[in-house]
């Protein structure tokens, strides 16, 4: 029996059967590659990357990427974002990452003439779920001073080729968002396993990665003009990875006492480590807790008797 079509209705037009719709023409100028320069534009592909890279290296080092893309809000200063990732290394080491992709990119960092890379001393976030004989009793938490390896050399300056005076500079940027994200993010983590027994110390690192070339420039200091502010010569050395410090923070941590101008300032220093996309694998592999001569910033508190946190922020 012949196929019959029935007619179409009135006033509509029939559409043939496996009809293509018909695309519209390219805009002037765009070609076939044009996805992937949309893809190239953005910086999702090197986060992605670096997420790979982390994977890649899991027989070198303990760190797995526990979350990515993890939505959080900050109460105390109404800041939100996302963090890129957060690696755990199934204990209590925490890096809270961001990546940071640019073009030709250089930084550089300045260090006194006569600095090395022999710096341990971080000032990280830590938490503490303290109980007494299996019951929870509360819980502590701060930015406190870490012995951390690998030593590096660190700066509390850097300057981004293109960069101008006027500009916000990169790292203050990025690093002020950045510490509020380790900060909500280990709140979160406390509130769902306080008391549980499942955490007793977790210990928070703000991490960027970046594809820029990271150098440290020697400086003899009293050879800068006083009155152009130049220098003639400075020595500059290549590294893989860095820790930046400075006071980032406009709050006043964790003791909360009768303290000179100097402490309240040393208070306020925050560390993020700079770490240059292919020698990621090695600062992972290196990265651990050194402990030194100095006790735990959560020692010291349980020693001073330091109050438990009812909000859960520093």
């Amino acid at each position: 029996m012949p196929l019959v079509v029935p007619k179409p209705w009135r006033g509509r037009t029939a559409v043939p059967l496996m009809a293509t719709k018909k695309q519209p023409p390219a805009p002037a100028g765009e070609t076939r590659d044009h996805a992937v320069s949309v893809l190239n534009a953005s910086g999702f592909l090197f986060q992605l990357r670096v997420e790979e890279e982390v994977k890649a290296g899991s027989t070198r080092h303990a760190w797995a990427v526990a979350a990515r893309e993890h939505p959080w809000y900050h109460e105390k200063t109404e800041h939100s974002g996302f963090a890129d990732m957060i690696l755990a290394d199934g204990g209590r080491g925490r890096l809270v990452v961001e990546c940071k992709r640019s073009r030709q990119a250089h930084w550089y960092f300045i260090v006194r003439a006569d600095a090395q890379a022999i710096i341990r001393r971080t000032p990280l976030y830590w938490v503490h779920d303290v109980r007494d004989q299996g019951l929870a009793k509360g819980v502590r938490l701060g930015w406190g001073s870490i012995q951390v390896i690998p030593t590096t050399f660190e700066s509390a300056f850097c300057i981004v080729r293109g960069s101008g005076e006027n500009d916000q500079p990169v790292l203050e940027r990025i690093g002020s968002s950045l510490l509020n994200c380790v900060e909500a993010v280990a709140r979160e983590e406390v509130l769902h396993q306080r008391g549980t027994g499942a955490i007793d110390q977790l210990v928070y690192a703000p991490l960027i990665v970046t594809n820029a070339t990271l150098h440290v420039v020697h400086c003899d200091l009293p050879s800068v003009s006083l009155t152009t502010g130049d220098i003639e010569t400075a020595k500059t050395t290549e590294v893989p990875y860095l820790r930046f410090r400075k006071a980032l923070s406009h709050r006043f941590a964790w003791p909360s006492r009768v303290a000179t101008l100097r402490e309240i300032a040393e208070s306020r220093q925050r560390t993020l480590f700079v770490v240059n996309a292919a020698s990621l694998t090695d600062f992972l592999s290196k990265y651990q807790e050194a402990r030194g001569a100095e006790e735990f910033p959560w020692e010291v508190a349980s020693r001073a008797g330091a109050p438990f946190s009812d909000t859960l922020w520093p």
